[in-house]
């Protein structure tokens, strides 16, 4: 059997960091990510890339040295990744934030509101169901994390990791600390909205679930690619944006939007860039369509509840506003 000679150089210096004899032709790049391993222990086979060309892309673990365009003596560039964590660390790190900042809110630890609020609850039942929601969203992520969820890829670099949490606990951050305020006020409708917006909260809890566990099942075990499914993939993204939408629709807390937009909008372009060809046009921007036609609906529940609030401050005796000129002593 023919063997193959495998030369691994710097891809940025081109110095020669190692030199493999005798490599079996059916030998995968995995494999020779962990021969290198033996030879340089700092860089174990997570934090590697090895590339066919210095600029090139990165080979996949999968790909057959004996089918990869080289002859018997193959040359690889690498490049360090960088140090590495795992996906399941990085979701639990992400979801396990928002859980607990969450609750310091809700509880109102010290720190946050006045002294004279430390510890004290809501008189609004709205509050307490707002938590729960929050609550139960986020350990269904953890439970999906955890016996749900097959990763294509099996790490990431640890430097992402502070601007993913960044996201994730600074938004469950902005939308506590108005939802747990002691001048919170309940939504301008009422039960109605409350109501309706739970229902909606529910059924995109149950079907951003269910879509998750078919895409499992399209993912057989060790395996790092499923098979196309055109549906699931726009579903499974509007279930968690409508979530996320009307989370707030109960607490009435519309100053998220802003920032959520801006979160599809890149989203939306970086699905575009990656599945567009594969998925269409249709399947990229239905998200989009949601999220917009929500924010405008949203806008004018925030500027009917502002105006009435507002008009009621201006109304109060006294009000500083609606007087000009200087102020002149009782006589």
């Amino acid at each position: 059997m023919k063997h193959y000679e495998v030369e691994i150089l710097d891809a940025k210096t081109k110095d020669k960091l190692c030199f493999l004899d005798k490599v079996e032709p059916n030998a995968t790049i995995g494999e020779i990510k962990s021969m290198f391993h033996k030879s340089h222990p700092q860089w174990y086979p997570a934090r590697q890339s090895i590339r066919l060309d210095p600029k090139g892309k990165s080979l996949k673990d999968e790909d057959v040295l004996q089918h990869l365009p080289v002859g018997t003596t193959a040359t690889f560039y690498f490049r360090d990744l960088g140090a590495q964590i795992s996906w399941v660390t990085v979701f639990l790190t992400e979801y396990t934030g928002p859980l607990v900042i969450y609750l310091m809110f809700y509880f109102r630890v010290p720190f946050i509101y006045a002294p004279k609020y430390d510890f004290t609850t809501s008189k609004h039942w709205v509050v307490h169901l707002a938590c729960m929601c929050h609550s139960f969203h986020y350990v269904k992520r953890l439970l999906e994390t955890l016996f749900v969820h097959r990763f294509s890829h099996g790490t990431m670099p640890l430097r992402n990791i502070f601007k993913n949490c960044t996201y994730y606990w600074g938004f469950a951050a902005w939308m506590a600390y108005y939802i747990n305020h002691p001048l919170y006020t309940p939504p301008i409708y009422g039960e109605q909205q409350i109501r309706l917006a739970l229902i909606i909260f529910l059924f995109c809890q149950i079907g951003n679930f269910s879509i998750h566990v078919a895409l499992r099942n399209l993912r057989p075990p060790g395996k790092h690619t499923f098979s196309s499914v055109y549906p699931f993939l726009a579903q499974t993204h509007s279930c968690t944006c409508v979530t996320v939408v009307n989370f707030n629709h109960i607490s009435s807390n519309y100053l998220f939007f802003p920032f959520l937009l801006l979160r599809e909008g890149t989203r939306a372009g970086r699905c575009g860039k990656n599945h567009i060809s594969q998925y269409g046009l249709f399947y990229i921007t239905i998200t989009m369509y949601i999220m917009i036609c929500h924010s405008k609906v949203c806008f004018q529940l925030f500027s009917e509840k502002f105006d009435k609030n507002f008009i009621s401050y201006l109304r109060r005796p006294g009000c500083p506003l609606l007087h000009v000129g200087p102020l002149e002593p009782k006589m």
